[in-house]
């Protein structure tokens, strides 16, 4: 288990020096594959603005996305707690959010503001490093076991994910459980379970903006696309991986690869601008100071 966990942590290093060295050519290249993908879908599917659902664009920016945002503070107040580090709520909103905004960047973001944020409070550097990167392959893991589900473990896509994102599940689960107890280990499996649901649901809502219909349980494969897109830091906030990975995720379904594409694209966006709203008025609400550390 050590070695894979060093193992882990080298990719995560070498990631995040690749990406700082290169990190313009990624942000050019992000964005032109992230560009040309929305204008060839918009013209495969013929859209116009006005085809586009405002109802469910509504329920999407309005109820889904800032569900999220709670659900992305309870995440900050386990790994906290998993450190031994005190918390409040409203702290936890601040950094998770910054945390979620910080994706943009052409480096792991989000990752280092949750480690910095443990460190600054208390944590060693080792155990932090290892909370956080056992909760980003548990994301993985868990987005990777419902895709499996959903193509179907008899099929051979739907098996090599299922059994893969078992095998990183209880990997990442072992070490969370040594460091943060069985208690806040099963905490965090449950809260990345409830993430994928919602990650699922917003995705089929974001669908039906566009005038496509997609099942809930259909939309979990590119759910997956999305987080395995967003935790690879290749590229800022995924940009252009998970357009690409959800491309691929529908050509193993009947979903129109364009609708995909458009799909997880617009989940992206109001994903951003709720969580830079939530934001600016945690950053409002405490006179543009630092959280408190109690």
């Amino acid at each position: 288990m050590k070695a894979w966990l060093d193992l882990a942590s080298d990719w995560a290093v070498r990631t995040r020096q690749f990406t700082r060295r290169h990190s313009r050519v990624l942000m050019t290249l992000a964005g032109l594959v992230f560009g040309v993908a929305i204008l060839l879908s918009i013209f495969a599917l013929e859209l116009d603005w006005r085809d586009l659902n405002s109802k469910y664009f509504a329920v999407l920016v309005l109820l889904l996305a800032p569900i999220g945002v709670a659900l992305g503070a309870l995440n900050m107040i386990v790994l906290a707690r998993s450190s031994d580090v005190r918390m409040s709520l409203r702290d936890a909103l601040h950094y998770s959010v910054f945390a979620q905004i910080s994706e943009i960047l052409p480096v792991p973001g989000g990752a280092i503001i949750r480690g910095g944020m443990l460190v600054e409070r208390g944590a060693r550097v080792g155990k932090a490093t290892t909370l956080v990167l056992s909760n980003a392959v548990l994301s993985v893991a868990c987005a990777a076991v419902g895709a499996g589900l959903s193509l179907g473990l008899a099929t051979f896509p739907g098996a090599i994910l299922g059994v893969s994102g078992g095998i990183l599940l209880f990997g990442s689960m072992a070490p969370l459980a040594r460091h943060a107890g069985m208690q806040l280990a099963f905490a965090a499996l449950g809260l990345r379970i409830i993430g994928l649901l919602l990650v699922g649901l917003r995705l089929a809502v974001a669908f039906l903006v566009l005038g496509t219909t997609v099942s809930f349980t259909d939309a979990l494969p590119f759910a997956f696309a999305m987080i395995l897109g967003s935790a690879s830091s290749l590229a800022p906030g995924g940009l252009g991986i998970s357009e690409a990975l959800a491309a691929g995720m529908a050509m193993l379904s009947t979903v129109a690869p364009a609708a995909a594409i458009l799909a997880v694209a617009l989940d992206r966006v109001v994903s951003f601008a709720v969580s830079g709203a939530a934001f600016a008025a945690t950053q409002y609400a405490a006179g543009n100071r630092a959280p408190s550390p109690n």
